[in-house]
């Protein structure tokens, strides 16, 4: 795919996925020979996601937007596990789409934080955009939504806002995974 990607530089494309993998879209290009700014101007990126773990330089970011060129770009928040992303507004904040209900729970993920203000804790949703499957999930990552009434930007609804991290990457053990988060459903269900 990367290869794909680099070959059609010349053209306008839409390419979306996490920031890791554009960091090695860039160093595969770069080894063969590719220089900043060749991707044509209408290609549009949308771009988002930590680097999983991975040790990248700080400013990873503005070397992939450099070695791009100067490409539409678009940020969003969004995990596989999403029907959608949760795009970036002006304000710098994540929108979430109408079917998708934001939760935030408490580090262990056992407690619903309130719905109002500003909270900070655990992600996790209610994806109602699924029918084949059960669009609840608890993530790893740790969030600060805010439930107020309107954005500064000026739209309606919570927004997440920037600097999420990873409970993985807090010191201590982070003891929840998507197979923990199928396994408390089953529990709750059973108990129910």
């Amino acid at each position: 795919m990367a290869e794909m990607i680099i070959e059609f530089r010349n053209e306008p494309m839409i390419i979306g996925g996490p920031w890791l993998q554009m960091w090695n879209v860039m160093q595969l290009a770069r080894q063969m020979g590719v220089g900043d700014g060749e991707f044509h101007p209408e290609t549009v990126l949308t771009c988002g996601g930590g680097t999983k773990g991975a040790d990248l330089p700080p400013n990873y970011r503005e070397q992939i937007l450099r070695f791009l060129g100067p490409v539409r770009f678009n940020q969003a928040y969004s995990m596989s596990e999403m029907s959608f992303n949760m795009p970036m507004c002006e304000a710098g904040n994540y929108h979430t789409t109408p079917w998708i209900i934001p939760l935030v729970l408490d580090r262990a993920g056992e407690v619903m934080l309130p719905r109002e203000g500003l909270v900070e804790g655990r992600f996790a949703f209610l994806d109602l955009g699924f029918e084949q499957r059960w669009g609840g999930m608890i993530s790893g990552d740790r969030v600060t939504m805010d439930f107020s009434e309107t954005c500064p930007c000026g739209r309606k609804g919570a927004v997440m806002l920037p600097g999420i991290t990873r409970y993985s990457d807090i010191p201590g053990d982070d003891k929840i995974t998507c197979a923990g988060t199928v396994d408390g459903y089953i529990r709750g269900a059973l108990a129910g």
